[in-house]
């Protein structure tokens, strides 16, 4: 695959301040900054599948391309007592913002094609050069494997983002 650029947050949050009511945010066409609609069609029906099996509540998704929203969409509930469901605009207690910010920043760095996502992390972090196990096995970690959330969603949601790009 060409370099492309790729700017796509899974995010339950939106950080950016804007005067817009997140009901009125205008969604781009995913194929005019060259992604697939079809396949991030994809990204809602995992997280329904998350919200079905009950691995989560809810959830608010956004993955926007070339500083284009092409997706936002909330499923699930917010409350699961009362049952009220999940909004664009529901505002979450998250506790600690570090990984996402970081995330976020890496993105925007790939993006603008300074970071590569399958560059070891020593290229940038030299400390992890000669990185070894217990058993003394070398490790090469990779920026894509250093990125926080590797867990469920991340895992449930692998490649639907990225595949969505238009090859």
């Amino acid at each position: 695959m060409s370099r492309t650029s790729l700017a796509a947050s899974i995010a339950s949050l939106s950080l950016t301040w804007s005067p817009v009511p997140a009901k009125d945010v205008a969604l781009t066409e995913p194929e005019s900054v060259g992604m697939s609609s079809e396949k991030l069609a994809e990204v809602r029906r995992v997280t329904q599948q998350l919200v079905d099996s009950k691995k989560i509540a809810g959830a608010v998704t956004l993955v926007a391309r070339k500083g284009k929203i092409v997706h936002f969409h909330a499923s699930g509930v917010r409350d699961i007592d009362s049952g009220k469901p999940m909004q664009r605009d529901t505002i979450f207690r998250i506790y600690s913002m570090t990984k996402a910010i970081t995330t976020t920043a890496a993105m925007q760095l790939f993006e603008q094609g300074k970071l590569g996502l399958d560059d070891p992390v020593s290229k940038y972090l030299p400390e992890f050069k000669g990185l070894t196990l217990k058993d003394d096995e070398l490790v090469v970690i990779t920026m894509r494997q250093f990125m926080p959330y590797q867990w469920t969603l991340e895992r449930e949601l692998k490649g639907i983002i990225y595949d969505a790009i238009e090859k």
